[in-house]
């Protein structure tokens, strides 16, 4: 894993949950939240957003089928 620093200005960040905060800079969706005083930020590309999403979609699938087997 390649670690990269990017120098951006989040936009509008939106409480998501759990601690967890999103805001886009024009190009990526950031993920920021507080881990042990510090904060932890996630940069989320159009094409690791896009496969995050395919994988949620994955798991709703995989629930769904859990529920509907007899």
């Amino acid at each position: 894993m390649t670690l990269v620093t990017y120098r951006h200005k989040p936009l509008d960040p939106s409480y998501v949950g759990d601690g967890v905060y999103a805001s886009h800079d024009g190009y990526a969706v950031w993920l920021t939240c507080a881990v042990d005083g510090r904060v932890q930020e996630v940069c989320l590309e159009p094409e690791v957003l896009e496969q995050l999403d395919r994988y949620r979609a994955w798991l709703a699938a995989q629930r769904h089928a859990k529920e509907t087997t007899p």
